[in-house]
């Protein structure tokens, strides 16, 4: 009954509101990785220690009044301690 149900929802066109037909988004297509190059480099162990430095000054130079956003940047700076350390999951 399920699988009726979704092979007669495939059927009807979908529809804006003002009455124009648009066909379905094609989930599958750009699923190419990008290449090596243009990957994020967030497995990078030499840029753990930069990003953790990056977020220890931050939290550092972030004005006393601002404690949320000072806790945020130590809670990142922990990620990338923990990164380092092989503890992270």
């Amino acid at each position: 009954m399920l699988k009726r149900t979704l092979e007669m929802l495939k059927m009807i066109p979908q529809t804006n509101s003002n009455g124009r037909n648009h066909p379905r988004p094609n989930f599958s297509r750009n699923t190419r990785r990008p290449p090596a190059s243009q990957q994020n480099s967030s497995n990078n162990p030499s840029q753990w220690q930069q990003k953790y430095d990056h977020y220890c000054s931050l939290a550092q130079a972030t004005n006393g009044d601002d404690a949320v956003t000072r806790e945020q940047y130590w809670q990142h700076a922990e990620h990338f301690l923990r990164m380092m350390s092989g503890s992270a999951t």
